[in-house]
């Protein structure tokens, strides 16, 4: 958590990876204004992640040396947010699969369960 002095960290957070998604430019535009209100932004964009299908959260690793090196070093960042803002749209009633996919890994560093 940041310190009272300190800038706010937002975990933004893009849901899709479809080609001519516009997430992309919703999320550039919130990262401006986020930005222009002081705030520290990390975006996250599954298209530039490659993460592999999940097959196990983080924290249903009982050996952390098992994690992924790419895993670890997402979760580290995400543990220096403050607050996450996701953006994507509505897939079938639903959220987007890469969202639903990645969202696990992460999920203990959000104090959420899968």
């Amino acid at each position: 958590m940041a310190a009272v002095t300190d800038k706010l960290r937002v975990g933004l957070i893009l849901g899709t990876v479809r080609e001519g998604r516009l997430s992309l430019r919703v999320s550039t535009f919130m990262k401006k204004q986020l930005e222009k209100r002081n705030f520290d932004v990390l975006l996250l964009d599954p298209e530039e992640l490659d993460l592999p299908l999940l097959k196990q959260p983080i924290f249903f690793y009982s050996d952390p040396s098992q994690i992924p090196d790419e895993i670890n070093r997402i979760n580290s960042l995400l543990d220096k947010c403050d607050c996450f803002v996701f953006v994507c749209g509505e897939y079938n009633h639903c959220i987007p699969p890469p969202l639903t996919n990645y969202r696990p890994f992460w999920c203990q560093s959000m104090g959420l369960q899968a």
